[in-house]
C-alpha cells in the first residue's frame, strides 16, 4: 500500500457527501428554503473530517515530506495551488456557517450565501482531489524510498488514531478555559 492510498480512499468518502451537497443544493433552489440541520452535518464534515483529518495527513505528512525533496517545479506550483486551495475551502466553510446562522435568525436573504457556499464547496473540492490524483500522487510516490513510503504510511496510520483523542481534548479545555 502506498501513503497516497488512504488518502485517495478519502477523496471517495468526500465525493460521495459532494453529491449530497448537489442534492442539497436542487433541492433549495426549488423550494428557496435551507436545512439548517443538513448545513451543520456538512459544516462538521468539512471542518472535522476533510480539513482535520484529510488535509492533516496531505498538509502535515505528504506536503511536508515533499517539500524535503528536489521537487520538479509542476510539483512546486500544484502543492502551492493545493494550500492556497485548502486556506480558500476554510474560509468559504466558515462563511456556509456565518450565512446559515443569519438564515436561521430570520434572514431569508442569506439564502443565496449559503447557496453560493455550498456550490463553491462543491466544484473546489471536486476539482483539488481531481488535482491531486491526476498530477500529485502518482508521481509524488517517484520522489520517495520503499522505507520512506512505509514510514509515511505509519505517520498516516497514527494520525488517524490519534486525531479524534486530540480533538476532543481540545474541546474539553476550550470548555475547562471557558471559551465556548
Amino acid at each position: 500500500m502506498l501513503p497516497v492510498d488512504p488518502l485517495m480512499a478519502e477523496h471517495k468518502l468526500i465525493e460521495r457527501m459532494i453529491r449530497q451537497i448537489n442534492r442539497e443544493l436542487a433541492r433549495m433552489q426549488a423550494t428557496r428554503q435551507a436545512n439548517p440541520k443538513f448545513i451543520d452535518v456538512t459544516t462538521d464534515f468539512f471542518r472535522v473530517y476533510t480539513d482535520i483529518c484529510h488535509y492533516g495527513k496531505e498538509e502535515h505528512i505528504l506536503f511536508s515530506e515533499l517539500a524535503a525533496k528536489p521537487l520538479l517545479p509542476e510539483h512546486r506550483t500544484i502543492i502551492g495551488q493545493l494550500m492556497k486551495e485548502h486556506a480558500f475551502l476554510r474560509k468559504v466553510v466558515k462563511e456556509l456557517i456565518n450565512s446559515k446562522e443569519q438564515y436561521e435568525h430570520g434572514r431569508q436573504e442569506a439564502l443565496p450565501d449559503i447557496e453560493r457556499a455550498m456550490g463553491i464547496i462543491s466544484t473546489s473540492y471536486t476539482k483539488d482531489i481531481e488535482e491531486e490524483e491526476k498530477h500529485l500522487f502518482s508521481p509524488a510516490m517517484e520522489y520517495f524510498s520503499q522505507k520512506e513510503q512505509g514510514d509515511m504510511l505509519e505517520a498516516i496510520t497514527q494520525f488517524d488514531a490519534r486525531i479524534i483523542h486530540e480533538l476532543y481534548k481540545e474541546k474539553v479545555m476550550q470548555l475547562e478555559q471557558g471559551q465556548m
